[in-house]
């Protein structure tokens, strides 16, 4: 029972959808951060200080949204119907370290590319796709990178 009325409280749900919510900046608009005092980039968000010069004199980045892909692995996906996947015969997905045109490395899956076309030094930007489902029915939205 809950102090705020007759029915059981579940903690994890709420709180994943609130922290979700939190961090919806980066996931929509690659919103990172960028030291004033050295000029690194980061991404994620860093609220402390520069891992690079120590400083806390961090401001907000909108991070570049094309890039190219540096490193990829090909993974089966066992939700290809979630996912899109099953469009190209296979139930693979993509998984790939994209270095962006200013500088930081995101960790993202590569959509509507055919696995067997994938390469090293691919040029990619970046879209808002579905995520994942959480357990009380809402939606995740997040970037994703398609070819350009």
């Amino acid at each position: 029972m809950s102090e705020f009325g007759g029915e059981a409280f579940d903690h994890t749900e709420m709180f994943h959808t609130f922290k979700a919510y939190r961090e919806r900046l980066g996931r929509y608009r690659l919103l990172g951060s960028k030291c004033r005092n050295c000029g690194q980039i980061w991404f994620p968000r860093r609220h402390g200080v520069c891992g690079k010069c120590n400083s806390n004199n961090l401001e907000d980045y909108q991070c570049a949204q094309e890039g190219t892909v540096t490193e990829f692995t090909i993974k089966d996906n066992p939700y290809t119907d979630l996912t899109g996947t099953h469009l190209y015969g296979s139930g693979k997905r993509v998984i790939a370290i994209v270095r962006l045109n200013d500088g930081p490395y995101v960790f993202s899956q590569v959509e509507d590319c055919p696995p067997d076309k994938i390469r090293v030094g691919m040029k990619v930007r970046m879209v808002l796709r579905k995520w994942l489902r959480e357990s009380n029915s809402n939606w995740q939205y997040g970037f994703r990178f398609v070819p350009t």
